[in-house]
């Protein structure tokens, strides 16, 4: 099983993607057995960086030769491709996978070679286990190759550009300057603006975590960054153009603490007991709205006066 602490190559990651959306799509149009089949399948493929001994022997029977053209196919669009033109055409090709294996499963010839080559694997699995660090090791070390962590962050470079030339000239160095300086704030004890906070939250998610499923989501993650940036360049303009001027966070200001001076706290004091007193007026109000009862009302005045 690969580590997922590891880097692995674009394709690696592409074929493991692949089948866990066949996986994904083919859960409800598939017989249980057939898919028990599948499953295994994929195991076969997306946890072996290594697929030409999988795609070879899927090609040795002629129940199974058909698949080993598609899959044989599919890995050579990825050395022909870019990598995200390969991924933008992932669901049309789960789909044909899945009509494919579906038309194949109805003939028992099929089946049977299917049964054969898992067979076969099945035996080899402990040598393959012990191979597959090895293999690893040296996919994450080809210098030529792209990972996924290089393509993910290569990504969110792309994209971030692509949202920035919608903008205008003076806008897109003002998104920028923020952006730049959201990823490099970090909190030093003294109080920031919640929404600032959040942001921060959203840019470190887009930013810093290179995942499957994060990729899947990243054009939805700028949409919404975006979003946030412009609400507050709206609603916060200084706050957004400090941040544009100067690249840094500017931290809350301190709230002003008046001094515990003997006018100050009569003040406060005189303050309470007003407030108390209206406390009890808007009651007697109501008692007197209500029932016509001028005796609260009166008591209240004379204690106000007083």
């Amino acid at each position: 099983m690969l580590d997922k602490q590891m880097e692995i190559s674009f394709p690696t990651f592409f074929l493991t993607e692949f089948f866990h959306k066949t996986l994904e799509a083919g859960a409800d149009k598939i017989p249980e057995d057939q898919f028990d089949l599948l499953q295994e399948l994929g195991a076969l493929f997306s946890q072996n960086p290594d697929v030409m001994p999988g795609l070879e022997k899927l090609a040795q029977y002629q129940g199974t030769n058909e698949l080993s053209i598609f899959l044989f196919d599919l890995s050579e669009r990825l050395a022909e491709y870019p990598a995200q033109k390969s991924y933008e055409s992932l669901h049309s090709l789960v789909e044909d996978f899945i009509n494919l294996f579906r038309l194949m499963m109805e003939e028992n010839e099929s089946v049977r070679d299917l049964g054969s080559v898992l067979d076969y694997f099945r035996a080899q699995k402990p040598v393959a286990d012990a191979d597959n660090q090895d293999i690893l090791n040296k996919t994450a070390e080809t210098a030529d190759e792209l990972t996924f962590k290089e393509f993910y962050f290569r990504e969110c470079a792309r994209l971030e550009e692509d949202f920035l030339k919608a903008l205008a000239p003076a806008d897109q160095e003002a998104l920028r300057t923020v952006i730049s300086a959201i990823r490099a704030f970090e909190p030093d004890g003294q109080a920031y603006a919640d929404r600032l906070l959040s942001l921060r939250d959203q840019v470190k998610a887009i930013f810093t975590n290179p995942q499957a499923q994060n990729y899947i989501d990243l054009t939805p993650a700028f949409n919404e960054l975006f979003s946030q940036l412009g609400l507050l360049k709206n609603q916060e303009p200084q706050f957004f153009a400090s941040i544009a001027e100067t690249g840094v966070i500017p931290p809350l200001p301190l709230k002003s603490v008046k001094p515990q001076t003997v006018e100050n706290l009569l003040g406060e004091y005189f303050l309470s007991e007003v407030q108390d007193h209206v406390d009890q007026m808007r009651t007697a109000l109501e008692l007197l709205s209500a029932n016509s009862e001028y005796g609260p009302m009166l008591k209240t005045l004379k204690s106000l006066k007083e």
